[in-house]
């Protein structure tokens, strides 16, 4: 391989493995930036420590000495672009990459999408109050093939026809992290949880995150349905229901 580019496209290929990020940080090496191929090398260690056990990170304050030296050049033009806010490269699970975004601009991904991918594998986003219209041309992406979790985020964003659009997608194998948000003015109703309880896409989740919407029937029918959809499978979320004392 001869460019940032190739090692990407390997990445993109296979997004859960440390072996074509550890040859990128190879590559980078020998390309004089050492400061990042440590840390991929670092971040991919970091990902695989447990994250309950309690014990401090040993190399913490190293990646984040680096961190602070390339931050700049992960993303190579990329952080100007307009609607598209970076997360943290800190984050172990992007492993030395740029890899998760909050998209309050649909447009700007869709039309910025093959440059991104040259420069970052996206796995991790979060779209904020997106369109009907706009949900349906990210989806149409085949670039998408890479997200390991997805937030639909405000309103009009979380609504049963937004649902049903999401789960008729034919472009999101890896798909792991599902969370849906439409806060106080969500509109989703047993229809849409009706479809996500019959859907292929349950077979792939290990979390589906409810938890902001209100109100959920959470006695429902459909719910029920859903939850031994679930099982010990997929970790669901929902709503707490808050219980008011009684005035004396």
């Amino acid at each position: 391989m001869s460019d940032r580019a190739e090692f990407l496209h390997a990445i993109q290929i296979n997004p859960d493995a440390d072996a074509p990020r550890l040859l990128l940080a190879d590559w980078l090496e020998e390309q004089g930036d050492a400061d990042w191929a440590r840390f991929i090398r670092l971040s991919c260690d970091a990902a695989k420590s447990p994250k309950d056990s309690g014990n401090p990170e040993p190399d913490l304050q190293e990646r984040c000495e680096l961190y602070f030296r390339i931050q700049e050049r992960m993303l190579e033009g990329l952080a100007d672009l307009p609607g598209l806010q970076w997360g943290d490269g800190l984050d172990p699970r992007q492993r030395g990459l740029r890899e998760a975004v909050v998209v309050s601009s649909p447009r700007t991904l869709v039309a910025e999408i093959d440059p991104i991918i040259r420069r970052t594998c996206l796995r991790f986003v979060t779209l904020m109050n997106p369109t009907i219209e706009s949900l349906a041309e990210v989806l149409q992406l085949p670039q998408i093939a890479t997200w390991h979790s997805l937030a639909l985020v405000g309103w009009p964003a979380v609504t049963d026809e937004a649902v049903e659009q999401l789960l008729a997608c034919p472009n999101l194998p890896r798909l792991r992290w599902l969370r849906l948000d439409g806060g106080k003015r969500s509109q989703l109703t047993n229809g849409a949880i009706r479809l996500l309880a019959e859907s292929p896409l349950m077979d792939q989740l290990t979390r589906l995150d409810l938890q902001e919407n209100l109100p959920l029937e959470l006695g429902s029918a459909p719910m029920r349905s859903l939850k031994k959809r679930c099982g010990d499978t997929c970790e669901l979320l929902l709503p707490q229901v808050r219980r008011t004392r009684r005035r004396r």
